[in-house]
This record gives structure tokens, C-alpha cells and sequence, in this order.
């Protein structure tokens, strides 16, 4: 006759399958690791937007893109049209996320110049058989174009009422504020005279670049704490257990 131990009334360990390094802590540490991996990256980011916002951004607050060379032998260089149609929601995105847009502009060798931006229609009923160039690009440092040719406008760009931001001068800069509509930037010389060249940098105010900082950097943290969570429980857990 056989008599079983005694019991009380808990069963008893099964092998060792929830000791040690299990699946589940592995993947805890694994997931834990990948986190800490993200977070890092994230605050890459955040590094990287503080420096464009601390070395880009001007004394107005602009973050200013880098300055090109702007030439051309006709009468005018012109960006191509910048088609701005967001059903109604334009109002409510330029002053948290762009802000006011800038252009500067740099004329060469003292002459005076001129900058501009006036709806797209305006702009080609005013160039229209004046010889310029639209640029497409810029490649490697180099502008591209695309040449009209034409001759010499009849008045001067300084003598035309239809511009929404407009400024001249050696070193002239205009700031304009986005609207719904089909938009043209324009280059010229102040009187209309033909040779155009200048140093041209574009920017914007782009507020929420402070923000998306601000967010990078939360959410790094964040992914730290909870890495560092998942790695050490399963790694705490082992050492509990080792003899």
C-alpha cells in the first residue's frame, strides 16, 4: 500500500518555466532596448531643431534659408507660381506653424534692386514679352532656369500698384504674410533696367519649431522612463532569483 505526501493544498513547481530568462523577459528587455534606441533618436532630432533654431534664425526671427546667387541678362528673375489653395484652413496655419514669410535680398556690386511678390496673374501680364527668367531649382548649389525671351518692360516694377509686399533698395527685404491665391516672387533691378544679380535668402518665422522641440524632447524622456522600465523589471526579477 503506497501513501502520497502531504499537501497544502498549492501545486507545485512545474519544471522551471517561470524562472530565469523566460520568453516574456526577454522580449521585455528587447522591447525596453528598441525604446531606449527611439527615445535617443528622438532627442537626435530635438538636438538638430534647437541648432537650426538657435543658427538659422535671425535677429526678427526668421529662420533663414542659405543665400544663392541670383543672375540672369534679362529684365527679371521670378520664382515659379506658388499655388496656395487649402479650402479655408490657410487662415488658421500661417501664424502657428509659418508665420510671416521673408525674402532678402542682397543686390550686387551696390545697384539697386527690387523684390516683390503680387498675385501670379499680375506678374505675367506685366512681364509678358519682357525677356526674364523663372527659376525652376537650384541643383547642387546652381540655379536653374527657364528663359523667356522678350524685351524691356514698359515702367519700371517700382511704379506698379500690384504688389502685396514689396521692397527696394541695396539690400532690400520684404516680409509677407501667406494668403489663399496664386502668388509670383520677383527679382529685379529698382529701375528696370536689364542685368539682374543678387544674393537672395528666403525664410520663415515657423513658430511651432520651438514646440516640436519642446514635443521631441517629452517624448524621449517618456520612451526612456518606460524602456528602462521594461528592461529593469525582468533584470531585477533574474537576480532575485540567482543563488
Amino acid at each position: 500500500m503506497t501513501t502520497s505526501a502531504p499537501s497544502d493544498g498549492h501545486p507545485g513547481p512545474v519544471g522551471d518555466a517561470g524562472t530565469g530568462w523566460t520568453g516574456r523577459r526577454v522580449v521585455s528587455v528587447v522591447l525596453g532596448s528598441l525604446l531606449v534606441v527611439g527615445a535617443a533618436g528622438l532627442a537626435s532630432g530635438g538636438v538638430g531643431l534647437v541648432a537650426v533654431d538657435q543658427v538659422a534664425r535671425d535677429a526678427d526671427g526668421f529662420v533663414m534659408g542659405p543665400r544663392h546667387r541670383l543672375a540672369t541678362d534679362g529684365f527679371a528673375i521670378t520664382s515659379e507660381d506658388a499655388h496656395l489653395h487649402t479650402d479655408g484652413t490657410l487662415e488658421m496655419l500661417p501664424d502657428a506653424v509659418v508665420g510671416d514669410l521673408r525674402l532678402s535680398v542682397e543686390a550686387v556690386e551696390g545697384t539697386e534692386a527690387f523684390v516683390g511678390i503680387a498675385p501670379a496673374a499680375e506678374v505675367r501680364s506685366y512681364l509678358a514679352g519682357v525677356r526674364h527668367d523663372t527659376l525652376l531649382e537650384v541643383r547642387g548649389g546652381d540655379p536653374v532656369y527657364r528663359a523667356t525671351p522678350g524685351g524691356a518692360p514698359a515702367t519700371p516694377p517700382t511704379e506698379q500698384s500690384f504688389w502685396a509686399a514689396e521692397a527696394s533698395g541695396t539690400e532690400p527685404e520684404l516680409t509677407w504674410s501667406l494668403e489663399e491665391g496664386d502668388w509670383t516672387a520677383v527679382v529685379m533691378a529698382a529701375d528696370g533696367s536689364d542685368g539682374v544679380a543678387a544674393d537672395v535668402s528666403a525664410g520663415a518665422e515657423i513658430p511651432v519649431l520651438r514646440t516640436a522641440v519642446t514635443v521631441l524632447f517629452v517624448l524621449a524622456v517618456l520612451l526612456v522612463l518606460l524602456g528602462a522600465a521594461l528592461i529593469a523589471v525582468p533584470v531585477r526579477s533574474v537576480s532575485r532569483e540567482d543563488p
